[in-house]
């Protein structure tokens, strides 16, 4: 199942392919989607708007108030969300505890967006308290199950975060654990545009044949009128508008063809231009001479997405690969390569890659690496990669009141944690966690960590 947000609808539309069913959570009903939705009615949250804050503790009630609404009984769990918001926030911890506590060997995938590094104090210190809580339940899930977090920076494009869920939540991935870090670039034929582009160039054609044709008929009826005598020049006067009416047509054709013109070459340019993770495989100069030489489309595809030409692709240096995540720094990490491929390239795939091949994609391939990343604040292992003001924010807002930074109570497998629980632990996930006990690296909340995995089994 996968759980949309009022935050993060944006991107439903991107699974609509995908064979699997969708629950968004909103506050407004949202139109022309077949997604179903579970409407919240928050008739406090005025309140909420006039303190400029939508606390953990509020949202995380009003998700309460709204428990037999949702119907949590599969096993695969996705969760996309904006982690600027309240509502996302409070609502997917609700979720997640609530999952933990009903489903016995889950598997959960939750992608979640962070906040701009310029935002407000409040908005990261919420993120923060957020992130320890989410921390707790990766603990514990990833005890007896399967939990994977990735961050993206804010307003990642739809397209990848569907990316993202078809890898991660690929049996091939499964050896991937709590925070993950991705890196990526995804390889694209743009046939369809090709397609569409030997159209527009046989429509120009047949634009200026009937330009011509055009001319020729003005040029014949002002001729015509030109010998005419008197008597006809007087009607004429008196209905000049299928004369007028075809001058009319002639410009709206002219103008159409340059329109057209203009089309071809934002159309060149959306083939060349490439984003910050996309890269189209198509030279445009390649491109122009092969369709001048009146090469069809399948030989265009076979030219450019030759063999070498993938295997290239496949080896590409992981620092050319573009990280999903950059407001913090990693330290040193191993990367595994996996290969997400349409039905039509994945037999030119030599053995030995990790691939996960997806029906719905066609003409493309994307490289992804990926890296388990350790967090545990007291122990050292990657302190940076949380940004340093989302901990300041966090140290700020909580020494003046932590507690509606967190859920009034978690109940966690018959265990009661409260607020000054987590905020007592430090920032740590299940890897920083299981490194640490290792390493036998003592940091804040080790006791408490090590009873509720205990009791677990």
């Amino acid at each position: 199942m996968i759980i949309l947000f009022e935050n993060s609808f944006k991107h439903a539309a991107s699974f609509n392919d995908l064979n699997t069913s969708k629950l968004c959570i909103v506050r407004y009903e949202k139109p022309l989607t077949s997604v179903k939705q579970i409407v919240v009615e928050d008739l406090g949250y005025s309140r909420e708007v006039l303190t400029r804050s939508e606390s953990i503790k509020y949202m995380y009630s009003l998700a309460e108030s709204y428990s037999h609404r949702f119907k949590l009984d599969e096993n695969e769990y996705v969760f996309i969300l904006n982690g600027s918001s309240g509502f996302d926030l409070g609502f997917s911890l609700y979720l997640i505890n609530k999952i933990c506590n009903t489903i016995r060997r889950p598997s959960i995938l939750l992608i979640a967006e962070i906040p701009r590094l310029n935002t407000r104090i409040d908005v990261k210190a919420r993120f923060i308290s957020w992130l320890k809580t989410i921390f707790l339940h990766d603990i514990i899930v990833n005890n007896n199950g399967l939990m994977k977090i990735v961050l993206t920076d804010p307003d990642p494009p739809s397209q990848l975060v569907k990316y993202l869920v078809l890898l991660l939540s690929s049996s091939l991935s499964n050896d991937f654990k709590s925070l993950v870090h991705v890196k990526l670039k995804r390889f694209v034929l743009p046939l369809a545009e090709i397609y569409y582009l030997l159209q527009l160039f046989t429509l120009h054609g047949r634009f200026d044949y009937l330009i011509e044709d055009y001319k020729r008929v003005l040029f014949l009826i002002h001729r015509t009128l030109d010998k005419a005598p008197t008597d006809l020049w007087s009607v004429a006067r008196k209905s000049t508008s299928l004369i007028r009416g075809s001058i009319y047509s002639y410009k709206k054709l002219i103008d159409l063809r340059d329109k057209l013109v203009k089309a071809m070459s934002d159309l060149v340019g959306l083939l060349i231009k490439n984003s910050k993770f996309t890269e189209s495989v198509v030279d445009p100069r390649e491109l122009v001479n092969k369709l001048l030489t009146s090469h069809s489309v399948s030989e265009i595809h076979n030219d450019i997405f030759n063999d070498e030409r993938i295997v290239n692709y496949l080896n590409i240096s992981s620092d050319l690969l573009v990280d999903t995540y950059t407001a913090g720094y990693l330290d040193k990490c191993s990367y595994t390569r996996f290969v997400l491929i349409g039905s039509d390239l994945s037999d030119r795939i030599p053995r030995g890659n990790n691939v996960v091949k997806v029906e719905s994609i066609f003409n493309e391939l994307s490289v992804f690496d990926l890296c388990s990343v350790s967090i545990n604040s007291d122990c050292k292992y990657n302190t940076s990669y949380i940004p340093f003001s989302f901990i300041e924010a966090y140290t700020e807002a909580s020494a003046l009141n932590y507690e509606v930074l967190y859920p009034r109570e978690l109940f966690i497998l018959n265990t009661v944690i409260k607020p000054i629980d987590i905020h007592s632990v430090c920032l740590v996930n299940y890897n920083g966690f299981k490194k640490a006990v290792n390493e036998k690296c003592l940091f804040s909340g080790l006791k408490l960590l090590k009873n509720i995995t205990e009791s677990i089994g």
